[in-house]
């Protein structure tokens, strides 16, 4: 049988297991005139592009095949050489501003090589044809400036999942102002994101902030500000999914206000606590529970924290919290632990608040144990202890296990 025989869905899923071997891609591209397009598609279907290195090679392979630019779904813009200062500043007074979270780091000289801005306008000149085919970008290293984002707005309007990592700006309105540049947004992940506390003007941005579905901010990111200007705005009203970590009672107050304005609109949570060593005593302060989540269908707390040490044995939080909630459409409950923090958890209460009539309809109770010593024998062990000590939970067949 030719090549060209073959029927094309076995076709496509020879492609799709090839990939991401490039150089057997590269192959199929040549096996005939029938293979030629799913190869492609499967080719350039995810870029990663450093603008400086290899930004122009880019610009120069879109330009000279156009027909390449619509099989890009996933986008990355990652600035791996360090050129430049990492923000543009128009306002004198702010030049000599230093980011807290910097120090010692080595400082840019201007004389080098053109700013992050410059060479992302080489790589997408106005002129350009927008990435319309783009769903999935994500933005690395960047400095959120004006130019920036106005680029982005113009070249990438189709945007429905951003990850923002390692980027900077002077306040987070700028990073307020990025999100809304792309209306179509539905998930957005904030991995690593830095602004200068520094008093700017109130008032919205320059494009109407998107209706997210879905966020997930890491334990690196002061999401406070993001979180309250989004309450306040009424920007969060159709959020259906959140995952982030707690480190401090500023954290708990304003993740406390988002739940409120959700209410049981919220279906997935993920929540744990980072960088503290007394999460009860937030969960106190704050007056912080999880009782306006009526409409949980899924939670996944999380507890691997190496947080724990003898002189503070404390997860008390994980039962105080679900103690509180009453999801009846709650099916499953994740909790991502180590194996080392397992006797710092109390499982026997952890079995009583889970047999309440208000989690009849909870299907199962997973353990997703991080090992310290990976090996069957140490998983088994864990397994065992947690069906003595949750026996009710046992006997009904809800929990289950996974180990890393």
């Amino acid at each position: 049988m030719s090549m060209e025989k073959i029927p094309p869905e076995i076709r496509d899923i020879i492609i799709e297991n090839v990939y991401p071997d490039i150089t057997a891609l590269r192959a199929c591209s040549l096996t005939c005139r029938a293979w030629l397009p799913s190869a492609r598609r499967t080719l350039f279907r995810s870029i990663s592009i450093d603008p400086k290195d290899t930004g122009l090679a880019f610009r120069r392979l879109l330009s000279v095949a156009p027909h390449i630019a619509p099989c890009v779904r996933a986008l990355e813009i990652r600035v791996r050489t360090v050129t430049q200062r990492w923000w543009d500043v128009s306002d004198a007074s702010l030049q000599a501003v230093s980011w807290p979270t910097l120090h010692g780091v080595q400082r840019f000289r201007d004389a080098e090589a053109g700013t992050p801005a410059s060479l992302l306008q080489a790589v997408f000149p106005p002129g350009a044809l927008p990435l319309r085919s783009v769903a999935t970008l994500t933005l690395s290293a960047l400095p959120v400036t004006g130019a920036v984002i106005a680029l982005f707005a113009r070249h990438a309007p189709d945007v429905r999942v951003l990850t923002i990592d390692g980027c900077k700006g002077l306040s987070f309105m700028d990073f307020i102002e990025l999100v809304s540049a792309f209306p179509r947004l539905h998930t957005l992940r904030l991995v690593a994101a830095q602004w200068l506390h520094l008093k700017c003007a109130a008032g919205d941005p320059a494009f109407p902030f998107p209706r997210l579905r879905r966020l997930e901010v890491s334990r690196k990111v002061d999401f406070a500000p993001f979180v309250t200007w989004m309450v306040d705005h009424a920007a969060a009203e159709g959020l259906t999914s959140l995952a982030c970590s707690i480190s401090s009672l500023k954290h708990a107050i304003a993740l406390g206000s988002l739940l409120h304005a959700l209410g049981d609109c919220l279906r997935h949570l993920q929540i744990g606590f980072a960088d503290t060593q007394h999460p009860t005593d937030i969960l106190v302060n704050a007056q912080f529970d999880l009782s306006l989540c009526t409409g949980l269908c899924s939670l996944r707390i999380l507890c691997a924290e190496p947080q724990l040490s003898s002189y503070q044995p404390s997860l008390s939080w994980v039962v105080i919290l679900l103690s509180k909630l009453h999801a009846p459409l709650l099916k499953e409950i994740t909790i991502v632990i180590r194996s080392s923090n397992l006797w710092a958890l109390n499982l026997e209460g952890l079995d009583v608040v889970l047999s309440h009539v208000r989690f009849a309809n909870l299907k199962r109770v997973t353990f997703d144990i991080e090992l310290d010593v990976p090996s069957k024998r140490h998983a088994a062990e864990d397994r065992k202890l947690i069906c003595r000590r949750m026996s009710e939970s046992h006997a009904k067949g809800i929990l289950d296990f996974g180990s890393h």
